[in-house]
């Protein structure tokens, strides 16, 4: 009964998983297991009041975000210790920002992590960066995972390890890490369980700047991340839009440019809306080097703060028929739909094509923020809702 009582509590608290553990590698008998889990419970749960004279009599340092470097700005984009976002629509080049950053980390002599929920190769990864002239022997400092599958507790107690010798930890991203443990990026608890409570906190207690990039949503709220009010309120650093305007995007024979706007700053260095930084793109085909070059710079903009971005939902391009249909059977279902119901539920409206098609429609439509995309059906297959 006391065995079965522990494993009850193991199971129960995660919390408890590294005490059991290092109790059943000394030994410990099941009674003691139990007291020391009561034990460890009391002093971690114990509250205690600051001590407000201590604080008030030394002299409070603001904190600025030091990875990313600006060029003409003295402070950067990510904070470290802290959880930062970055989000944009589906291509508009966050991750080609975030090998950047990457680069100047590696350049700085620093250590960086990538932990890859997105990605099911360090192929691409490893091909960007060798276009933008990474040095073979800064390797050693970059400690690149790919994950496809839910981490262990030792895994993840890994890269605690690691990132406290990092500056910065990627996480890539949001949605893809808790599509691994079949949650829902729209709901609060499941947001903060998997996303902050397993990964971002303890990642960031470690020291490192941890930068989560995510897709956009399109919401009356105007554009901000896909997900919860849980996700944009968990982010204790601060968050950033990537946008391109029509016009200005690049490509493998264009440059183009885009820019970032601050959406929240906890700590205050920028203000809600202000155009942070002008992110440059010059492919290997056109730039004066033959290497494929990303400037992260400070620009004189014409309007610094841009209330559209902030307090105005963005103007919507009308669906095409298909889609908009498969919209309303996703909002007027009770439950979560696969693929394969869904096929069935358009052949009424006139709509007929292969399971194949329709899986790229969907996956379309979610990196757009139209549906929420979690698992759990029949055979693993993904379930769809709004």
């Amino acid at each position: 009964m006391v065995e079965a009582d522990v494993r009850k509590r193991a199971v129960k608290n995660q919390r408890d998983e590294g005490v059991i553990r290092w109790a059943l590698d000394n030994g410990l008998e099941p009674e003691a297991m139990l007291q020391l889990l009561d034990d460890y419970a009391t002093v971690e749960d114990r509250l205690e009041f600051v001590d407000a004279v201590v604080w008030l009599g030394e002299e409070i340092q603001p904190v600025e975000p030091e990875v990313g470097h600006i060029e003409g700005r003295e402070t950067g984009l990510f904070y470290r210790g802290n959880v930062n976002l970055l989000y944009g629509t589906d291509g508009v080049g966050k991750t080609l920002l975030i090998q950047k950053i990457i680069m100047q980390e590696l350049e700085a002599g620093n250590e960086v992590m990538f932990l890859d929920a997105e990605d099911g190769s360090p192929r691409n990864m490893f091909l960007r960066l060798q276009a933008m002239g990474c040095d073979p022997s800064w390797g050693s400092r970059l400690h690149y995972v790919n994950i496809d599958k839910p981490p262990s507790q030792a895994n993840r107690d890994m890269f605690v390890e690691v990132a406290k010798r990092c500056s910065l930890v990627v996480i890539d991203s949001a949605g893809e890490l808790m599509g691994l443990y079949g949650k829902d990026a729209v709901k609060d608890l499941e947001t903060r369980n998997v996303l902050f409570e397993m990964y971002g906190r303890p990642l960031a207690a470690a020291g490192a700047a941890v930068v989560v990039p995510d897709h956009i949503a399109k919401s009356s709220d105007g554009q901000m991340p896909i997900g919860s009010i849980r996700k944009r309120a968990g982010i204790d650093g601060a968050a950033y839009y990537l946008s391109v305007d029509e016009g200005n995007e690049w490509s493998k024979t264009k440059g183009g440019y885009g820019q970032l706007t601050c959406t929240k700053d906890r700590n205050g260095t920028y203000y809600r809306g202000e155009k942070v930084a002008r992110v440059q793109v010059f492919p290997a085909a056109v730039s004066a080097t033959g290497e494929l070059v990303v400037e992260l710079a400070w620009s004189e903009f014409d309007d610094m703060l841009d209330e559209d971005i902030i307090e105005s939902p963005p103007a919507a391009k009308p669906l095409p028929d298909t889609e908009r249909t498969i919209i309303d059977i996703v909002t007027g279902s009770a439950n979560p739909i696969t693929p394969t119901y869904l096929l069935t539920l358009l052949k009424p409206h006139g709509i007929e094509m292969t399971k194949a098609a329709l899986e790229v429609m969907l996956k379309n439509l979610a990196a757009a923020g139209w549906l929420a995309v979690g698992k759990g059906g029949w055979r693993a297959a993904p379930l769809h809702s709004v």
